[in-house]
């Protein structure tokens, strides 16, 4: 069995493993202070948790998942999270 082997010839100053929210913000940080960054990402697009994705018909935010959890045990949902 033969191995596809990858090479990649570019040279950058700074790799980026992931492009969810974070990976994105540093990459592009550092491509407007002028170094040269590769973004590396397994998922079929970009986003992490800033995305979204459609099932039978009905759109998700993946965020939003995430958001109902915020803050002590103790709040009510009438606080806002940064309370």
């Amino acid at each position: 069995m033969n191995k596809t082997v990858n090479h990649y010839d570019e040279k950058y100053d700074a790799i980026v493993i992931g492009a969810g929210i974070g990976g994105l913000s540093c990459a592009a940080f550092l491509a407007k202070s002028g170094i040269g960054v590769k973004v590396f990402e397994k998922h079929s697009i970009a986003g992490g948790y800033c995305t979204s994705f459609t099932r039978k018909g009905f759109n998700f935010s993946a965020a939003v998942l995430y958001t109902s959890g915020c803050g002590s045990p103790n709040l009510s949902h009438e606080h806002d999270c940064n309370d």
